[in-house]
């Protein structure tokens, strides 16, 4: 996996929602006794809202155990509210508190948080009490004052999949297991030590906070391979300081990573970890040191040279200062460099920077890390047996599955290509009966004759015997895609593929096409249904190739990779998608539908699934919508191209997408980083009512949702125009809650329809917090919107929470009198050259805290000193998909290019029909030069 500048960032791992049994109450909580039938104490007084309203105080009583099942918020002017039993956060529940009885726990009491959400004004309890425990299982636990009472003793408790703001004083032990803390807002840890089993520390968070001062105590701490101390989670220099003159903890790490960020050009300004007292700090060569850098201002002549102090010893005692610095990723100016450290860390703390290496666009994910095997010179995977490989050959026609056999490589009947048998061969006719000849664990052949048909048969197939040596289905001799006619049932049985390449199969719903002949009904299941198994399961789903397919009319496609609640599922690991086509997908009701959907919650950041080359087209949908609901196939809102929530380690390049119900690729995240390493690179969106929408759906209060992100080179053109839903919808990229993010060099054109006033080219949006994005070297053109100050091409929302973003070298156009930047308040940094161009009056050209803007005062309420408003010469400003197509002579309308695209193949691959011949054409007609 390549290195990069998001390396040590916090990582966050989100578990399934715990269950809850029946409610014994109301809707919003349900209360057990020790005696199983019923609880808790609800006398009068107070308000909940979200669900049921108790007459007054909210006590847990002893033996008692509450479970949320919904949202809730409880802010009590009393102080007897008091917790004495257990109470639960559930899965999707999220409760707001105010202080209760002085703070939550009271003696022996326990809070767990178990997927839900836990927001508590204050936790403690009376003087002198003791045993508390604040368990976070999964989900997010955020405790907001900075004290505990006095005398109050708290024991925290995170697991692998919890996340836990601290920001108060804890008095007593903290366990973690896995998971994320932040210690923030004076955020305090006295009495007991930290026991670090594994997961991330974040010492600050959030621009209000401030770093630990210089009363925090760590009485020992250690790291091991899975732990990461983040010494700032913001965007600005951090100093924390551990031990006082009071407490002089030895801290030693062995293992385990270290993040420091650098900040400026200036000398020293970055984080610091510093030491009070005679406080000792140990480190050995077995540490991973990261010193990374969010977007810096400058040129790397203002880096070179500097030296830069990550420890601040002055006033303490070290014992070793020798850890092996990684490679270093920075960003400066939009463009990435590998820095170049002269030395290690030197005795006094600190690292010189000896050279800057550009390295152009920086991915946490790179396709090198999905185990292609070996390609020809037309990018096709070339298909090599292994000398023990099994070769089943599979007639409809002909074959017998009384007499066929299997071959091995080589055989006088096979030759020396399987796929171009040179003798009479022994075929089986059934896929049933070939599936009895495959091993388990093998590297065996199913070769399917070419032009055949199966009717009522799925692909059901074993693990092959490694990544190297795969079981492999594909065609043999000549002619068009063997056909799998599965009617309402999957066309791949298995859920769990091991091992395994898939080549060249048309996989056909039949029964549910109404544009085929056989339709029957709407019944139906999914072409790919894919779930992975626990981590010592050898059927957990990893190195599948699926490769020139078709899958058509299916009600869906899915990757299930979610972590359970023990944490013991294993992820999803490099599932290949490629030159391969996914069309016509959709449900009658009763559910949603996409062209591919997957769900990895909890899954840690590896190369997960890769789209290359393939063609989505008029996915989740059947018919235009009419306020019929879903039936028939009827267009809604939640219906996509492709859907992935959760993601992590994801590229779609190359890509052509074409016509969903809603939008092309939408992306959820339901955590703190949930979403994380995902790669969008040239790939060609048409149509649809969003290209990209990577933020949408709640819960916003986890804030950074999206980590490392790349969208550059893609191409948007006509989006909204077939408006399937009926909406009026027109949004190139839709950004949302971005944690270190690159939108470059895409083109967003064509918004021709005067009936859509809701359009944007580029929505950026801080929920809770965006920060470290980059906007660069992109065009928007003839994009037609909305008029009146509430209007904008680009629009930079809730900028008050948005921390280091940047809009550079930017062309920004309309035919319509629409204001062409619409900025919420100040807070976006504008750099560069950008070029504005509508027909709004020079005087309503931008929109700033909801007041019309000229250039001149644009240029000064923003900084955006370099930017003019004359008209860009584009070179052919007219250049769509039509056109394109026609300059191939393959017709001239848009109907035309989907049926050329339709048409590829790898008996039928031309080269001009792929996402980057159409993008280098359409670039090229609006001054963008070509990507390679």
């Amino acid at each position: 996996m390549k290195s990069s500048i998001f390396r040590g960032r916090a990582a966050l791992k989100i578990c399934a929602a715990v269950s809850l049994v029946s409610s014994l109450m109301p809707a919003s909580l349900q209360a057990i006794d020790s005696n199983g039938s019923g609880g808790g104490n609800f006398t009068t007084g107070s308000t909940w809202s979200g669900g049921v309203v108790p007459t007054g105080d909210f006590q847990v009583l002893p033996g008692d155990t509450v479970k949320s099942d919904s949202s809730l918020t409880y802010d009590s002017a009393t102080t007897n509210n008091i917790v004495r039993g257990t109470l639960i956060v559930g899965g999707g529940s999220e409760i707001t508190m105010g202080r209760l009885n002085n703070g939550l726990v009271v003696s022996g009491s326990t809070v767990q948080v178990g997927g839900g959400s836990l927001s508590i004004s204050r936790i403690g309890a009376a003087s002198g009490s003791s045993n508390n425990l604040l368990r976070v299982v999964s989900g997010t636990a955020t405790l907001r004052e900075p004290n505990l009472v006095t005398g109050s003793h708290l024991t925290v408790q995170v697991d692998a999949d919890g996340h836990f703001l601290a920001g108060g004083s804890i008095n007593g032990p903290l366990t973690l297991n896995g998971g994320t803390v932040y210690f923030a807002n004076n955020a305090k840890l006295t009495s007991n030590a930290v026991v670090w089993n594994g997961g991330t520390i974040v010492l600050s968070s959030g621009a209000a906070y401030n770093s630990f001062e210089s009363n925090t105590l760590f009485n020992a701490w250690k790291t091991n391979d899975a732990n990461v101390l983040a010494l700032s989670d913001e965007t600005s220099k951090r100093t924390v300081t551990l031990g006082s003159s009071g407490s002089n903890p030895t801290i030693s790490a062995t293992q385990g990573t270290l993040s420091f960020n650098v900040y400026s050009a200036t000398n020293n300004d970055n984080d610091q970890l510093a030491l009070a007292g005679t406080s000792s700090l140990s480190l050995s060569s077995g540490v991973d040191l990261r010193v990374e850098a969010p977007l810096l201002t400058g040129t790397p002549s203002n880096y070179v040279g500097r030296t830069y102090k990550l420890f601040n010893i002055a006033t303490g005692y070290y014992a070793n200062l020798t850890p092996t610095v990684t490679t270093t990723r920075w960003v400066i100016g939009g463009t990435g460099y590998q820095v170049n450290w002269t030395n290690t860390l030197a005795s006094n703390g600190s690292l010189t920077v000896a050279s800057l290496t550009p390295i152009g666009a920086i991915d946490a994910i790179a396709v090198s890390d999905f185990n292609l095997p070996a390609q020809n010179a037309q990018g096709w995977t070339i298909l090599t047996p292994a000398s023990d490989s099994r070769l089943i050959y599979v007639d409809p026609v002909s074959g017998n599955d009384s007499t066929g056999t299997y071959y091995l490589p080589g055989a006088a009947a096979v030759g020396s290509n399987p796929q171009s048998p040179v003798g009479p061969i022994l075929a089986v006719k059934t896929l049933a009966k070939a599936k009895t000849l495959l091993g388990d664990d093998k590297p065996d052949w199913l070769l399917l004759k070419a032009g055949g048909v199966w009717t009522g048969q799925s692909l059901n197939i074993t693990r092959g015997r490694s990544a190297t040596e795969r079981t492999v289905v594909c065609a043999y001799g000549s002619g068009a895609r063997p056909e799998l006619r599965t009617g309402a049932s999957n066309g791949i049985a298995n859920a769990q593929l091991t091992n395994v390449i898939i080549q060249g199969i048309r996989f056909w719903a039949h029964t549910r096409d109404k544009d085929g002949p056989y339709f029957t009904s709407y019944a139906g299941g999914n072409g790919l249904s894919l779930s992975s198994r626990i981590e010592t399961d050898v059927r957990q789903v990893r190195d599948v190739l699926i490769e020139d397919c078709v899958f058509r009319s299916y009600a869906n496609n899915t990757l299930i990779g979610n972590r359970g609640s023990a944490g013991d599922t294993a992820p999803i690991t490099r599932v290949v998608l490629r030159r391969s086509i996914i069309s016509g997908n959709y449900k009658d009701s009763g559910g949603h539908s996409q062209g591919l959907y997957l769900s990895n919650t909890g899954q840690p950041l590896q190369p997960t699934v890769l789209l290359q080359e393939n063609t989505f087209y008029h996915n989740g949908w059947r018919i235009q919508a009419d306020g019929s609901g879903s039936t028939e196939g009827r267009a809604t809102m939640f219906n996509h191209n492709t859907y992935f929530t959760d993601a992590k380690g994801v590229i779609f390049e190359k890509n052509i997408f074409l016509m969903p119900s809603s939008i092309q690729n939408k992306w959820t995240a339901t955590y703190l980083r949930s979403a994380k390493g995902i790669v969008l690179r040239n790939n060609l969106y048409v149509d649809g009512e969003i290209g990209i929408s990577m933020g949408g759906n709640a819960p916003y209060t986890s804030g950074l949702r999206f980590a490392n992100v790349s969208v550059r080179d893609n191409v948007f053109t006509d989006i909204g125009r077939s408006r399937p839903t009926n909406r009026s919808l027109s949004w190139g990229v839709d950004a949302k809650d971005w944690d270190h993010g690159f939108v470059t060099d895409n083109l967003v054109i064509h918004q021709r329809d005067t009936g859509i006033t809701n359009t944007y080219g580029l929505l950026v949006t801080a929920e809770m917090l965006a920060r470290d994005v980059f906007v660069g070297g992109n065009v928007f053109a003839n994009l037609r919107a909305g008029t009146g100050v509430t209007a904008g091409i680009v629009h930079f929302k809730a900028v008050d929470k948005m921390h280091n973003v940047t809009f550079e070298d930017n062309v920004v156009q309309s035919p319509t009198a629409t204001p062409l930047v619409r900025l919420e308040s100040l807070g976006v940094a504008f750099r560069g050259v950008n070029q504005y161009h509508s027909a709004a009056s020079a005087s309503q050209l931008f929109s700033v805290n909801g007041a019309y803007a000229n250039l001149a005062s644009w240029k000064t309420a923003t900084g955006d000193v370099n930017a003019f408003t004359t008209a860009p010469s584009f070179t052919a400003p007219t250049r769509d998909v039509e056109g394109y197509t026609a300059s191939l002579g393959l017709g001239s309308t848009f109907q035309h290019f989907v049926n050329a695209v339709h048409g590829q193949s790898k008996a039928n691959w031309n080269p001009a029909l792929t996402a980057p011949a159409v993008n280098n054409w359409l670039r090229a007609g609006f001054g963008l030069p070509p990507v390679n």
